[in-house]
Order: C-alpha cells, then sequence, then structure tokens
C-alpha cells in the first residue's frame, strides 16, 4: 500500500513538471527548440529636447568705455572703482594748458581776421580793394571761425563726466598718465543695464540656440540658486582664437550682489526639439565612456553592435552614431543570449 502511494505521487510531481516546463517555455528568455525567445522593437526618430550647457563670465550688456576725444597727460581722475555716480558728474579730465592755448590762438587768430575782413569790406567800398581781396578776407575770416569751434570742441572733449546714472566698473589709467586719443580710460556702466553671461559655443551648438530662447544660469558666488535667463544674441562669425561663437543670455531676476567678471554656467533649452535617436536605458550592456553595446537583429539571429551615446532624456538615451532609423533591436531577453544561439521573436 506504501510502495503505491509513493508511485502516485512521483507521478503527480512529474506531470506537475511536465505543466510548468510547458508555460516556462512561452515565457520571454526561455528556450524553444533551442531558440531564445525575445522582444524587439524598430529604431524611430523621436523629438527631443536636450539644452545646450556652457560656461561663462557675467558682465552689463550696456558697458561704456569712456576716453578723451583728444590724447594728452591725465590731469585728474578721481573717481575709484565701484564708485556710484550721477549723470554730469565729472570723471576725469586731461591737464588743458595745452588745450587752452590752442583755444587762445585760435581766438587771436579769429580775431585778426575779423580786423582784415573789415578792412577788405571798406577798401572796396572805395573801389580801393578788388572783389577777389573782399573774398579771401571773407575766406580767412570762416577758416579762423571753424578752426576755434574745433578747438573749442576739443577743450569740451578733454573732460569725461558720466553719461548716466551707474557705476565705475574699472579704471583703465590713472592721474599723470599720457593718454591717446580714444584710449578707454574708465569702464563705466549705466544703472538699469541687463546683466548677461557670455558662453562660447561649437559650431555644433551654435545652430541648436536662437534668440529668445529660455535659459537656467547658475554662479559659482551664489551656489544652489538658479537664475532664470533668455538668450538675446548669438554670434554669427567665430572667435579666431577659441573658434567658438559667443552667446549672450540675459539674466530677468538679477541681484544687486553681482559683479562683472563672476563665472557660471548657463543651460540653453532649444525651443524646436530635434530629431535624434534613442532607446530605453535597460537594452544597453557593456556600458561606458559613452559608448555601449546593443544586441541587433539581422534576419533570423543576432548581433552585438557598439554604438556611441549621448544624454539621458527620462528612462531613454540618446544615440550618436551605431544605429540607423529602420534597425530592429532586443528589448527583452538579452541575458539568455549566448553566442551562435539562435531566437525566436515573439512580440505580441
Amino acid at each position: 500500500m506504501r510502495k503505491n502511494t509513493t508511485l502516485i505521487i512521483i507521478a503527480v510531481i512529474i506531470i506537475a513538471a511536465g505543466g510548468s516546463c510547458k508555460n516556462r517555455q512561452e515565457t520571454v528568455g526561455e528556450t524553444a527548440n533551442s531558440a531564445v525567445k525575445v522582444l524587439t522593437d524598430t529604431v524611430k526618430l523621436t523629438s527631443v529636447t536636450i539644452p545646450v550647457t556652457a560656461s561663462g563670465l557675467l558682465s552689463t550688456e550696456t558697458e561704456v568705455k569712456l576716453s578723451f576725444k583728444t590724447g594728452g597727460l591725465i590731469g585728474s581722475l578721481p573717481v575709484r572703482e565701484g564708485q556710484t555716480m550721477k549723470k554730469g558728474d565729472l570723471i576725469g579730465s586731461l591737464d588743458l594748458s595745452e588745450v587752452n592755448s590752442m583755444v587762445n590762438q585760435y581766438r587771436l587768430a579769429l580775431e585778426k581776421t575779423e580786423r582784415d575782413l573789415a578792412r577788405a569790406k571798406n577798401l572796396y567800398a572805395d573801389s580801393v580793394a578788388t572783389l577777389e581781396m573782399l573774398q579771401n578776407a571773407q575766406t580767412a575770416h570762416d577758416m579762423a571761425q571753424s578752426m576755434l569751434n574745433a578747438s573749442v570742441f576739443n577743450r569740451d572733449k578733454s573732460v569725461i563726466t558720466a553719461p548716466a546714472d551707474g557705476k565705475v566698473l574699472r579704471k583703465l589709467a590713472e592721474r599723470g598718465e599720457i593718454t591717446g586719443s580714444g584710449h578707454p580710460v574708465v569702464l563705466f556702466a549705466p544703472t538699469g543695464g541687463e546683466w548677461v553671461i557670455s558662453s562660447g559655443l561649437s559650431d555644433k551648438n551654435i545652430v541648436r540656440v536662437a534668440v529668445g530662447d529660455s535659459a537656467l544660469v547658475t554662479l559659482d558666488a551664489f551656489p544652489g540658486i538658479l537664475f532664470s535667463g533668455v538668450v538675446v544674441e548669438t554670434g554669427t562669425f567665430a572667435d579666431p582664437y577659441t573658434g567658438t561663437f559667443t552667446v549672450k543670455t540675459a539674466i530677468a531676476d538679477a541681484d544687486e550682489r553681482f559683479r562683472t567678471g563672476m563665472t557660471g554656467k548657463v543651460s540653453m533649452v532649444p525651443a524646436s526639439p530635434g530629431k535624434l535617436i534613442t532607446v530605453p536605458l535597460t537594452v544597453l550592456t557593456d556600458t561606458g565612456n559613452d559608448a555601449a553595446y546593443i544586441c541587433l537583429v539581422t534576419g533570423g539571429s543576432w548581433r552585438k553592435t557598439r554604438i556611441i551615446t549621448g544624454e539621458i532624456t527620462g528612462d531613454r538615451i540618446v544615440v550618436r552614431e551605431g544605429l540607423a532609423e529602420g534597425d530592429i533591436y532586443i528589448t527583452e531577453g538579452m541575458k539568455y543570449l549566448t553566442p551562435g544561439c539562435s531566437i525566436q521573436i515573439v512580440n505580441q
């Protein structure tokens, strides 16, 4: 009786095991007739928005380089860096000794030509002087007047005043130095000017951003704080030294503690998404150094293919090289694959 009972139990176990194996063969990854069952998908181009990130320097958009119109000895430059100025406040002046001498010289020359012109008119009225003599006197007088006007203008431009309310960012010269005509002596920032962060982008990235794109800015001086911004200028030619294109991003919520020259990073979000190849992160194997392997299906066989990866977007990753639209790749069952084994696609 005990023997019969044991045989019955063994028979039940065998029958159950047979049913279990049958069910197991229907699942992805298990073999059926020496073929590994897998799920696949087709490579497609998808719309992906990938931020463009770059480092940059902070500055004001309306920085003004102030200079003297004429060259000469700097007689006064009383301002200091960081000093707040009101419109019209004195910033600096040249030593006016030479300029005033020129103005006086041309004034005396004008007075002489006025006397000569008056004499020529009287002589012409008495028919003693010719019309040509009168015209020459008039020409000399007009030239002297013009030269006096120019010298007065140069004297006025030998003094620098604040063009608007603002702040002195940097002094580029000191009292007692000799400066050239138009050579900057002070860097000035008017109040209310936008703060911008200037970044250099490669040729591949410059075509991805446009004026009006939104951005997020982080500054090293303010860790953990995100500043919102917008792209206001994109370079139209490459810097001959760095080979990069300058992009300026205006910061909307500027902090009063901002200083020119602060360093930071800007992440620009293109308004128009690009068409790129992406695949799920779960299908990658042997990842590392911006590369990975993926299992492709060709006919009834499979092969591992090396791909170059890019940015991660959610649960997917951009593929830069190695895949083409229409390729078929394995999404489930890769861990059961062995070299030389056949596969069976069981997509529903």
